[in-house]
Order: structure tokens, then C-alpha cells, then sequence
């Protein structure tokens, strides 16, 4: 095989995983976006963009407006006071993003679970105010980070994260999961056809200068075609066997050099 095919191989068995992963990836949004409250997760993270201030403050996992978060989804009994957490509100019907006050503590199956956000300031705020109690049923992941300039691709395509359901940015973001997942799978399915077309094509050109070459050696005149056919024919032919023979030649090849490594296990030096 040589070093055209090898690479051109390579590029297609590249992008093959990537299609699967992609697939893969959009599968596990569908299915999982029902029963995580709308918010759709693939390997264990959802991705999501602040939408309010009340996350805003000085600590280095405070998080300001606009800011995509990564969600990594937690055992409850594993969190603990100071975690920023995304759950479920209920109170406004839409992912929240808040920090933990207290210690979780268990009653019956679920843990209780006490959140406010970080400034204390924010216009959502009353001055009596104290916060969100809900049980861990509730809870979404724990955020493991933030980026703003993931928050800028999120806006267009994740609902928000902190007290606003997708509705608040004027417009329905559903659609826009598959298309950014199936875009690229379309653009990759492209380029591999293509490829292949471009491969098949010279592939063809080489085999029909290959044969001119050798039926000028042979004498053959080009504008008989029956000649012509027959010469074809029997060039394919010839070639299929070579091939064969090359084929034959390296599995017996492998088979010996297995049998070597095999013998020098059985009798080291």
C-alpha cells in the first residue's frame, strides 16, 4: 500500500470516530434531556450560560453574566458547603446556579439542600432573603468551571443556567443542538466523499496511462477496440493475480516472522 492510501486511510478512519463521537454525543443530549429538567448532558457534563447576576461576587468560582459553566453530574452525598452547584428551581421553573450554604444533611431518601447566590446585592434579591432549600433530587451537577468565551457559543445554543429559562433571550434554542452537532457531521461526510472521489479518479487516470503504456509496448492499435478490450481484460487479470501473489507473499511473511518470535519464546538465547 503505499504512502497515499496509507495517509488517505488514516484521514477517513479519523474522521469515521469523530462522526461516531459526534453521533454518540447528540444521542446522549436527546435522551438525557428529559429527565435532567431540560438540560441536555452527554458524558456526564452539561454546558450552560449565566444569565442573571446573582452569581456574581469576588471568589475565584463566583461567576459573572454571560459565562458559559461546565456541569459534571455528582453523586449528592458527595457535596458539601461552598459547592457551586446547578439544580432545578422550581420557584421560577428553570436551572438555577447558586452556592451551597451548609452542609447537605439527609432526611429520608434525600439530602437537603441549602443555596444562595454569591451577590447579595443583586436585584432578585429581598432583604429577607435567605436562600433556596430544596432536596438533592433537584440537583442537576456540580460546576466544575467557567469560560466566557464558551458562555458567547452557549448563549446561541444551551438554555441558561442562573434564574432564566431559554425564553428570556427572545428566542426558541431548541433546534440549534442538532444543527451544530449534525453541521459538522455533514461537513465531514462531505470531505470524505470528496476525498474518496478524488482517490477513485487518479487511481483510474494512473490504470489508463498504465495500460496505453503497456499496449504501445505491445503494438496494439488503439482504434481496434475489440484489440483493445481484450488487451484490458487481460492487463486486469494479470494484475488481479499479482496482487494476489503479493498478498500470498506477505501473510506468508507475517506467518514466518510469527513463527520466529514463537520458536525464539520457546528457545532463548
Amino acid at each position: 500500500m503505499n504512502k497515499r492510501k496509507v495517509i488517505s486511510y488514516s484521514i477517513d478512519a479519523v474522521l469515521g470516530l469523530i462522526v461516531v463521537f459526534l453521533l454518540s454525543v447528540q444521542i446522549q443530549m436527546m435522551a438525557t434531556q428529559r429527565s435532567n429538567f431540560g438540560v441536555p448532558k452527554a458524558y456526564g457534563h452539561s454546558f450552560l450560560y449565566v444569565a442573571t447576576d446573582s452569581m456574581v461576587g469576588d471568589k475565584s468560582d463566583s461567576l459573572p453574566v454571560g459565562t458559559g459553566i461546565i456541569i459534571e453530574s455528582v453523586d449528592p452525598a458527595t457535596l458539601r458547603m461552598g459547592d457551586v452547584i446547578t439544580f432545578y428551581d422550581e420557584s421560577i421553573g428553570a436551572p438555577n446556579t447558586h452556592r451551597i450554604q451548609e452542609e447537605p444533611y439527609k432526611e429520608g431518601e434525600y439530602y437537603v439542600i441549602h443555596t444562595k447566590g454569591d451577590n447579595t446585592k443583586s436585584s432578585r434579591y429581598s432583604p429577607d432573603y435567605k436562600g433556596e432549600f430544596f432536596t438533592s433530587d433537584h440537583v442537576i451537577g456540580k460546576v466544575i468551571g467557567h469560560n466566557n468565551f464558551l458562555g458567547t457559543i452557549l448563549s446561541y445554543v444551551s438554555p441558561s443556567a442562573s434564574g432564566a429559562a431559554a425564553a428570556s433571550i427572545g428566542r426558541d434554542t431548541s433546534w440549534v443542538f442538532p444543527v451544530v452537532v449534525l453541521t459538522p457531521i455533514a461537513l465531514i461526510a462531505v470531505v470524505s466523499i470528496v476525498s474518496t472521489g478524488i482517490e477513485v479518479h487518479k487511481d483510474r487516470k494512473a490504470e489508463e496511462k498504465e495500460i496505453a503504456l503497456a499496449m504501445a509496448e505491445e503494438g496494439i492499435d488503439q482504434e481496434d477496440e475489440a484489440a483493445v478490450m481484450k488487451f484490458t481484460e487481460k492487463w486486469h487479470f494479470k494484475k488481479e493475480y499479482r496482487e494476489e501473489l503479493e498478498k500470498e507473499k506477505e501473510k506468508a511473511k507475517r506467518k514466518a516472522r510469527a513463527e520466529l518470535k514463537a520458536e525464539r519464546r520457546r528457545n532463548p538465547e
